[in-house]
């Protein structure tokens, strides 16, 4: 392998030692199960899924673009070089393109690639309050939302971060994703959840990548991380009841654990619902966040732990094959995953460097202030 040994990613001439197959195979159900856990319309027909799923399209879109940059940049760093740029402005840059699909945000420049071709994504699959609202901050290039929104739709956003986990460490993993939510959200509980869920979601997968696809999704290292790290903070007191439950499943228990649409409290029942239903299917999972206070938050957050755990095995494929995002939602993340160890690259073939780079345009967008 070109490079640094220690970066996954390579040149892009061979795959990193390791299991990138079934890190692959993780991210995809996590994707895939995040987005049928927020299907809005069963029944025959076309099926669709709330707006975090076309946020989470376009959050992927710029993580291939970040990815594409650091390499046509020369970033070949270890994974805890403290040199390693952000993500951030190329995250901040998605949700303008996701305005300026889906809102008439007039950003129509920052409209290229391919994903700005998707009819689906031009679709208002209805509101969302706090990104409707940071979208004005964002176009000034804030990095902090002024706001004291703690609700959990950064959340989708943060597990697809969680594949830079096998290129940077686990604290550089929780900062990049506090401050994913930070765009958005102004309040801390949401930076905290955010933190949380991208070292459980990041942790896992970089185990996958390490010892392959026999690795049981465990919440606690990263809940005993927060513990470690601050004894008293109260999102402890949401999450360690929904692991540590000995009570069996109850939707009376959910709607406790659960009981207000908050980034702590959603975590905290997706968490409890996906302990006790690996074996349900997207549909079940999605009857059963009921008693939830934001079912549809729960159950998406619930169907990616699952779907992260198990890989596309678990999807159910009908569902699948009927929903307007699967595809370009596979697409992209397959194209993530690629971009982190082989991604396409001038001293390689020309033809496959031309059409990634065509698919996602890489330009330096302006830094968040």
């Amino acid at each position: 392998m070109g490079g640094d040994d220690r970066d996954p990613s390579g040149l892009g001439a061979a795959p990193p030692t390791g299991f990138p197959e079934a890190f692959t195979n993780s991210f995809r159900g996590l994707m895939l199960g995040m987005m049928l856990g927020d299907i809005r319309n069963p029944g025959p027909g076309l099926l669709n899924s709330g707006p975090t799923i076309h946020q989470v399209c376009w959050t992927l879109d710029g993580l291939v673009r970040y990815h594409l940059s650091m390499r046509a940049a020369g970033h070949v760093l270890p994974p805890d070089s403290f040199e390693r740029p952000t993500p951030l402005p190329y995250l901040r840059e998605a949700l303008l393109r996701w305005g300026a699909r889906s809102r008439n945000l007039p950003r129509r420049e920052l409209l290229d690639g391919w994903l700005a071709e998707l009819p689906a994504l031009e679709v208002d699959r209805g509101p969302t309050p706090v990104e409707d609202v940071a979208l004005a901050e964002l176009l000034l290039a804030k990095s902090l939302a002024g706001n004291d929104r703690r609700g959990p739709s950064a959340l989708p956003r943060v597990m697809a971060m969680a594949a830079c986990a096998i290129s940077v460490s686990p604290d550089r993993m929780g900062a990049w994703c506090a401050a994913a939510a930070g765009l958005t959200h102004g309040h801390p509980e949401a930076w905290s959840t955010a933190l949380v869920l991208g070292v459980m979601v990041g942790g896992h997968l970089a185990q996958v990548f390490g010892s392959g696809p026999w690795i049981t999704f465990d919440p606690l290292p990263a809940i005993r991380l927060l513990a470690h790290r601050s004894p008293t903070h109260p999102l402890l007191d949401q999450l360690v009841p929904a692991v540590d439950d000995v009570h069996g499943w109850s939707p009376a228990r959910l709607a406790e654990l659960s009981p207000e649409p908050t980034a702590g409290s959603v975590l905290a029942g997706a968490l409890y619902l996906a302990r006790h239903s690996r074996d349900a299917r997207p549909a079940e999972i999605r009857a059963l966040a009921a008693s939830a206070s934001d079912p549809h938050a729960v159950a998406s957050i619930a169907g990616a732990l699952i779907g992260l755990e198990q890989g596309t095995r678990w999807l159910d494929v009908r569902e699948l094959s009927r929903h307007e995002l699967a595809w370009p939602l596979d697409a992209l993340a397959r194209d993530c995953c690629l971009t982190l160890w082989s991604p396409p690259h001038e001293e390689g073939e020309a033809d496959a460097l031309d059409e990634m780079t065509r698919r996602y345009p890489v330009d330096r967008p302006e830094p968040p202030q």
